[in-house]
């Protein structure tokens, strides 16, 4: 295995880990146009740690996107390309 598979292979295992954290504690929300968002303010004290960390590490990759009127809760967007 090459460092740039290694290093790949290491941004995908933290994006899902990330993205999993946020899926299982968070509260999933519809709107009404069928959009999923998660609530940040759902969730158990004990779990906080990781959906802090998830939520700054998934900021940093561009990876959440802010509901307009409440800011505690977040999409999940896909990879972006390149």
């Amino acid at each position: 295995m090459t460092k740039a598979q290694l290093d790949a292979m290491a941004y995908e295992l933290a994006d899902e880990s990330a993205v999993s954290d946020i899926e299982c504690h968070c509260k999933r929300r519809t709107s009404l146009k069928s959009t999923h968002w998660y609530d940040l303010e759902c969730v158990d004290v004990a779990d906080w740690k990781w959906v802090a960390r998830a939520v700054v590490y998934l900021d940093a990759r561009k990876r959440l996107r802010r509901h307009p009127d409440n800011p505690m809760q977040v999409q999940i967007l896909e990879v972006p390309n390149g």
